[in-house]
């Protein structure tokens, strides 16, 4: 398991808090499109350099 400390999900309690593939795979699962805490932050950010420009 390859756990990040740096992780940006606020559900520190989480299992898979840190995990970036279980995570990953637990949003990403059949029936599910959620995005990961690090998707909605990047999606976030390059709105906001859109913006800049």
């Amino acid at each position: 398991m390859k756990e990040k400390k740096d992780c940006p999900c606020r559900r520190v309690h989480c299992e898979r808090h840190g995990d970036c593939e279980a995570c990953h795979d637990h949003h990403h699962a059949p029936g599910k499109k959620m995005p990961t805490a690090c998707e909605r932050l990047r999606a976030k950010d390059e709105k906001k350099e859109g913006r800049k420009k």
